[in-house]
């Protein structure tokens, strides 16, 4: 998939899924050529404002007195992924995110 002006606050962007038909095994280069995929789709999700929509879901979780969709616990499993990333990317290995 690619991504194009989709993070922001600002509901704008595009995103582009490229599908190949044949099954490929995994390659963790993941490299891939957008010439030869066999299928283009467009992506068009609902255009919201997602920071809205956040404060929105909290408030309304706070109102309803139940635990909000998106918790600490996944926002922090996020945390460790992205710096596992960055550490990976930064030491060329690879990284257990449960030791970060």
């Amino acid at each position: 998939i690619i991504a194009e002006g989709t993070i922001g606050q600002a509901q704008q962007g595009t995103m582009r899924a490229f599908i190949e038909q044949e099954n490929k095994n995994y390659d963790a280069s993941q490299q891939r050529d957008i010439q030869t995929a066999n299928i283009e789709i467009t992506i068009s999700p609902d255009s919201i404002n997602t920071y809205r929509a956040e404060i929105e879901e909290f408030s309304q979780a706070i109102l309803d007195n139940r635990k909000p969709a998106n918790d600490g616990l996944i926002g922090l499993r996020n945390q460790k992924i992205l710096a596992a990333c960055y550490k990976s990317a930064k030491t060329k290995r690879i990284i257990d995110i449960n030791n970060i």
